[in-house]
């Protein structure tokens, strides 16, 4: 039996693939959003080499889902001195930084994008905003995107802000907050009773060495087992410095 397509199949199945093709072009065009996103996913495949393309895209695209969907394990940690290198220091190949947002036009070598302030101000889109202290009236902030994309690539999320953005951060609906810890060298705000736990800093003693002591016995046992093994992201966000 003769399993060859005749000429009118042929033609049938040449037409059907250009529509098809004429079809799908025309939805990109009205969604142009989704560029970015295909872009992006590339970007990744080229990067990373997967060898199964569906099960990468997966979860690559978890990152994208809604906010209700993104409650990581939050600790709080604000302190006088620049935190992420020693945390980084400490527990090296474990966090990653997300990529900060603001409304001002970013510096060279800044890790800012920038937005709109209507969408920072989204609090199902952000999960901390607050003023810029370097630029008065502009907006600096940490959306909920750009920290579901640190958690997909397998890294705790790890920011660094004021202890302002630090309250907003913690009523985020989104995400869940489970410590919160302050270094001060002055005696505890008034708010001190929100945190759960208050290291006075000697002002005798390097703010580095105190901190990273603190940090090397107080994140292994608030996070054990989730820093060795964490299925729930945690971001670390701290006071900067002055």
């Amino acid at each position: 039996m003769d399993d060859a397509l005749r000429f009118q199949e042929i033609s049938h199945l040449t037409d059907r693939k250009v529509e098809i093709r004429e079809a799908r072009t025309a939805y990109l065009a009205e969604h142009p959003e989704l560029r970015p996103l295909l872009n992006d996913l590339t970007a990744a495949v080229l990067l990373e080499k997967p060898d199964n393309i569906f099960a990468f895209a997966a979860r690559h695209f978890a990152a994208f889902a809604t906010p209700p969907m993104l409650a990581p394990t939050v600790v709080v940690l604000v302190a006088p001195i620049d935190l992420v290198g020693i945390v980084e220091a400490l527990f090296p190949e474990t966090f990653a930084a997300p990529r900060g947002a603001t409304t001002r036009v970013p510096r060279a070598g800044e890790n800012l994008d920038r937005v709109d302030r209507n969408s920072m101000r989204d609090p199902d889109k952000f999960f901390e905003v607050g003023d810029d202290d370097d630029v008065p009236g502009e907006l600096v902030g940490t959306s909920l995107e750009a920290v579901a994309r640190v958690a997909a690539a397998g890294r705790i999320p790890l920011l660094q802000c004021s202890r302002r953005r630090a309250v907003v951060a913690r009523k985020c609906q989104h995400v869940r907050t489970s410590r919160t810890l302050l270094f001060t060298t002055t005696m505890p705000p008034d708010d001190y009773d929100c945190f759960d736990k208050v290291h006075r800093l000697p002002a005798t003693t390097p703010f580095a060495d105190v901190i990273r002591d603190h940090l090397r016995a107080d994140l292994p046992a608030l996070l054990h087992p989730r820093l060795k093994s964490s299925s729930s992201p945690l971001v670390v966000v701290g006071e900067a410095p002055a």
